[in-house]
C-alpha cells in the first residue's frame, strides 16, 4: 500500500508543478507581446491624472497653511517700492545696451543689493567668481556677503576648523581684488552665536556648547568661549582690511543657559532671561570688533533679535550699534508674527532695516527638487 501511495502523491506534485509551469508560460508570453505593443505615449493619459491630483492636493495643503489673512505693514516699516519685472529690466537693459540696471528705489531712495554667499558645502573655485562679478554688478548689485564657515583659512587656535579643501589667504585677497575691481562691497558673515555646527562638532571645542546634546549653539557662560570667537574675528579683521560691513550672524539661537557653567555666571552676572543673555553676548562681540575697527557697520538676523524688548535694547546700546536683517522662506511677509503688531515696533527703532530672501532648500521634507516659483517669489 504505501509504495502505491507514493506513488500517487509524487504523481500529483509533478502534475501540479506542469500546472503551474505552464500558467507562467503563458502569464509571461502575453506579458511579452503586451510590452512589445506598448509605447510611452499610452502611460501619458494616466501620468496626467496622477499629477493633477499632486496639484490640486499640493494647491489645497498650501491654501491651508497660507490662510493667514494679509495686512499692510504699519507705516514705520515700509515705503512704496517702486517694482520693475524681470523681463522689462532685461528689456531696457539690451535697449539701453547698458553695463548696469537702473536702482531699485524705496520712497525715491536707492537701496543697496548684496548677493549672499553661502560657502559651506561645495565652494566654488575663485575662477567662477572671475566670471560671476562683472555679471553681478551689471545685473545691479552693490556687494557681497560672503559667508565662508570652514572654508575660510583659520589658523592659530582655530586652525583645526578649517575645511581640508578651505580657500588660502591668498584666494580672499583675490576675492577682495575682485569685487573692487567690480566696484562691489564685501560683507563678511561670520556666525558668532548660533550656526556654528562647523566649530562645535569638533571634540575640542565641545565644551563650548550651549546644550551638550546638540553643536549648533556656543555658550557664552565660558570664558574660553570668547578666546575662541575673538580668534576667528580677528583673523576675518586682518584679511578683510577695508571692511565696511559684517554680519555677525545670531540668528536660530535655540538654547540658552542650559550649560552647567551656566548657573554660576548667572551668579556673577545677574542674567535671568534668555533674551537678556543675547543682548549680553552681542553687545561683547560688536564692542570687541569696534575697539579694532570702529568705522564698521553691523549686521543681524531678525528672527532672534524680534524678540528684545526696549528696555534691553537700549540697555545694551544696540539701537544705535546693528542693523537688523529680516529674512524669511515664506513669499508673503504680509502676516502676523513678521513685521505685523509687536515686531513692527521694534525694528521702527533701528535707523535702518535690511531685508534677506532665500532661494535654495527644500520646501517640505520630502522634496527632491527645489520649487523654483516659490523661492523666486521669496
Amino acid at each position: 500500500m504505501f509504495p502505491i501511495r507514493r506513488c500517487n502523491s509524487f504523481l500529483s506534485r509533478i502534475f501540479l508543478v506542469l500546472i503551474l509551469l505552464s500558467t507562467s508560460i503563458f502569464l509571461i508570453n502575453g506579458f511579452t507581446k503586451y510590452l512589445h505593443k506598448t509605447n510611452s505615449h499610452q502611460f501619458v493619459p494616466v501620468r496626467d491624472k496622477l499629477l493633477k491630483s499632486y496639484e490640486i492636493q499640493h494647491e489645497h495643503n498650501y491654501k491651508k497653511t497660507h490662510s493667514v489673512s494679509r495686512r499692510e505693514l504699519l507705516n514705520e516699516n515700509t515705503e512704496p517700492i517702486i517694482r520693475t519685472s524681470t523681463l522689462e529690466r532685461r528689456d531696457v537693459l539690451q535697449e539701453k545696451n547698458s553695463s548696469t540696471l537702473e536702482l531699485i528705489k524705496i520712497a525715491n531712495r536707492p537701496v543697496s543689493i548684496y548677493v549672499h554667499f553661502d560657502l559651506k558645502g561645495a565652494a566654488p573655485k575663485v575662477s567662477y567668481f572671475e566670471e560671476l562679478f562683472p555679471l553681478l554688478h551689471k545685473w545691479g548689485a552693490n556687494g557681497i556677503c560672503m559667508e565662508y564657515e570652514d572654508m575660510f583659512p583659520f589658523d592659530g587656535i582655530v586652525s583645526n576648523i578649517r575645511h581640508k579643501q578651505a580657500y588660502t589667504k591668498n584666494d580672499i585677497e583675490r576675492i577682495n581684488k575682485l569685487a573692487k575691481d567690480n566696484h562691489l562691497d564685501v560683507m563678511p558673515l561670520l556666525q558668532t552665536y548660533g550656526h556654528l555646527e562647523f566649530l562645535l562638532k569638533l571634540k575640542e571645542f565641545s565644551e563650548l556648547r550651549e546644550n551638550p546634546k546638540y553643536p549648533q549653539v556656543i555658550t557664552p557662560c565660558i570664558n574660553k568661549t570668547y578666546s575662541i570667537l575673538f580668534a576667528m574675528i580677528d583673523q576675518y579683521l586682518n584679511l578683510h582690511p577695508n571692511m565696511r560691513l559684517f554680519h555677525i550672524g545670531h540668528d536660530e539661537v535655540y538654547y540658552f543657559l542650559t550649560n552647567s557653567a551656566c548657573q554660576e555666571f548667572q551668579r556673577l552676572t545677574g542674567i535671568q532671561t534668555q533674551y537678556d543673555l543675547f543682548a549680553y553676548h552681542l553687545n561683547i562681540i560688536t564692542n570687541y570688533i569696534r575697539e579694532k575697527n570702529s568705522n564698521i557697520s553691523f549686521f543681524v538676523w531678525h528672527d532672534v533679535l524680534q524678540n528684545l524688548n526696549s528696555i534691553t535694547l537700549q540697555k545694551y546700546k544696540l539701537l544705535d550699534t546693528i542693523n537688523p536683517v529680516l529674512w524669511s522662506y515664506r513669499e508673503d511677509v504680509h502676516v502676523e508674527g513678521f513685521v505685523i503688531g509687536p515686531q513692527s515696533n521694534v525694528f521702527g527703532q533701528f535707523k535702518s532695516l535690511w531685508g534677506a530672501s532665500a532661494f535654495k532648500g527644500a520646501t517640505d521634507e520630502v522634496a527632491t527638487i527645489s520649487d523654483v516659483k516659490h523661492y523666486y517669489e521669496s
